[in-house]
């Protein structure tokens, strides 16, 4: 399965495939990534941690990667854009990054 992250923002994917967005972990600030499609090319399964929790190896306010997965559903060109926001006050500020799936 392909993984896009931050820096790594683009893929080809076949009709059936899955795939993943890894973020880094933002919950212990307040904030939390929401991923919105304003397509019908993916469909999003699912939304888990890279990793479990462990206080040993990731510290106060660390924690292991967000991961969420989709299945390519429909050919074409899909945009799914990630908002790093605090859920009771968004602001015209809060981080976004825009991920491209090309389904074929």
């Amino acid at each position: 399965m392909q993984t896009l992250t931050e820096s790594f923002n683009e893929i080809a994917v076949r009709q059936g495939e899955t795939f993943a967005i890894q973020l880094r972990n933002v919950a212990s600030t307040g904030y939390s990534w929401s991923l919105e499609s304003k397509s019908d090319g993916v469909k999003a399964l699912g939304r888990g941690l890279s990793e479990p929790f462990d206080y040993k190896k990731h510290g106060c306010g660390g924690g292991p990667a967000e991961v969420f997965t989709f299945v390519a559903s429909n050919a074409g060109e899909v945009t799914i854009e990630a908002t790093c926001s605090r859920s009771w006050a968004p602001s015209e500020d809060d981080q976004k990054i825009v991920f491209k799936a090309i389904v074929s």
